[in-house]
């Protein structure tokens, strides 16, 4: 089953009380490293960041930018900013939202010399869990 066919937007349900299931995969890299993540829908993308770097693991000392659907999601930064390219703010977008709009898929790039960039791919939307603390 194509991920696209597991997901099924919220249709108006509360991002409160529902998880995505996304799959976390480190591009261009053999073998695949990859990680499973859930993260609540109300979740920025500035926090599914945070989740990313503990998952990985990484430093956190890079400046990071998501793209879908021909935007780009960061945190403003003078020095990275584009006059060609505008910036949406990370921080403020949830991921919730995000698949509302149709989104399955989105690009995160940090350690932009480095060009590390990874494949974040929402395999399923669920309901949460109470008994569990989210983001797992």
């Amino acid at each position: 089953m194509k991920p696209e066919a597991a997901i099924c937007k919220t249709g108006g349900m509360s991002h409160v009380d529902r998880i995505a299931r996304v799959k976390i995969q480190l591009d261009d890299w053999q073998p695949a490293i990859w990680r499973r993540a859930e993260v609540t829908l109300t979740a920025t993308l500035k926090a599914l960041h945070d989740v990313m770097q503990a998952a990985m693991p990484s430093e956190d000392c890079h400046l990071f930018e998501f793209r879908t659907h021909g935007k780009r999601y960061a945190i403003s930064d003078p020095e990275w900013d584009s006059q060609w390219d505008r910036n949406y703010s990370a921080k403020s977008m949830k991921l919730g939202t995000l698949i509302d709009l149709g989104v399955t898929e989105l690009t995160y790039t940090h350690h932009f010399g480095d060009n590390c960039q990874h494949t974040i791919t929402i395999e399923a939307i669920t309901d949460a869990d109470t008994a569990v603390e989210y983001p797992r």
